[in-house]
């Protein structure tokens, strides 16, 4: 239901869920995709 869950979970599949260890692994994509979407503002301005 929540568009932003699925991107995620998309940008998520993007890398390799074996070689992290889950709780590591979802803040490092956190992380990335928050640089992504703020990138995207800054550009957009």
């Amino acid at each position: 239901m929540n568009p932003k869950k699925d991107n995620l979970a998309e940008v998520i599949q993007l890398y390799d869920p074996a070689r992290l260890p889950i709780r590591i692994k979802k803040r490092i994509d956190l992380n990335k995709w928050r640089r992504m979407i703020l990138q995207k503002k800054q550009n957009g301005r």
